[in-house]
């Protein structure tokens, strides 16, 4: 039960079209309203080819990201432009195995924010190197 639990949890924040994270943390934070796929299934249906009509709950996530709704808003709005090819996420029912390919790939996502940076090790104590003499000069000499 938790299991369906979890997985329900994960599509309420994910995408219908990509599979990524419908909003960032900042977005929930700030309360900005996502975008939800039945507002714009028309839209959804002409662009990418899916019909969200009969979705279930249970299976499909009912918001759409930033960038699938941008693509899909300038192909709408510049019918003459091309798209590149993009990969659409296939949801599948909540399975009891600990791979759920849905909560594989929102917990995949789980790591938000900026990288840390990499530490560095100590700084090792500098190789002895013969210092230069003033007894050994450049032996480049302008021969006339």
């Amino acid at each position: 039960m938790a299991d369906l639990d979890f997985h329900r949890k994960c599509i309420s924040n994910m995408c219908r079209i990509c599979g990524s994270r419908a909003q960032t943390f900042y977005q929930v934070k700030t309360k900005v309203t996502p975008y939800l796929a039945q507002n714009n299934k028309d839209m959804i249906l002409k662009f990418y080819g899916i019909d969200i009509s009969n979705d279930s709950k249970d299976i499909y996530p009912v918001k759409i990201c930033q960038v699938c709704y941008s693509r899909m808003w300038n192909f709408y709005r510049d019918s003459q432009k091309s798209f590149s090819d993009f990969e659409i996420f296939h949801y599948v029912k909540h399975t009891s195995d600990p791979l759920c390919k849905t909560c594989a790939k929102y917990s995949e996502g789980s790591k938000t924010g900026r990288k840390k940076k990499n530490k560095r090790g100590k700084i090792m104590d500098r190789v002895s190197q013969p210092a230069l003499s003033e007894e050994a000069p450049c032996d480049l000499v302008l021969s006339e």
